[in-house]
């Protein structure tokens, strides 16, 4: 699992051992990973439009392309912004990061855009 992240070295924030051994010991059931227990592997029909921002340094990088093209095979809007260099959850930095800033200023003005197209849709 862990050669499966080419971040696995560059990840600042999470090792790929933790995620292996939260996928070993907290999702595989008599040693072997379930794939239903991944999101990815489910039908994604009818979901609403989603944002996923990730860090182009993160291990969770290729995980979060892989939801974006499931998405994307469900019909589903998806937008993908991959962050230069910037930590997991880098939003906690605001303070101290101009990137994770307009990381905020972008889910605020997504959640904008969904949130107007429903309140039309619902009239």
């Amino acid at each position: 699992m862990r050669n499966a992240h080419p971040n696995r070295h560059r990840d600042s924030y999470i090792p790929t051992r933790a995620l292996d051994l939260i996928a070993r010991h907290g999702v595989a059931r008599d040693g072997e990973l379930d794939p239903t227990s991944s999101p990815v592997n489910h039908d994604f029909t009818g979901l609403p439009p989603v944002l996923i921002q990730v860090g182009s340094t993160e291990c969770l990088l290729p995980d979060a392309v892989m939801l974006a093209r499931r998405c994307v095979q469900a019909n589903v809007p998806v937008r993908l912004q991959v962050w230069d260099r910037a930590p997991h959850v880098h939003h906690v930095a605001a303070d101290l990061l101009s990137d994770a800033r307009a990381a905020i200023r972008d889910l605020g003005q997504f959640h904008r855009q969904v949130s107007a197209v429903r309140l039309d849709s619902a009239s």
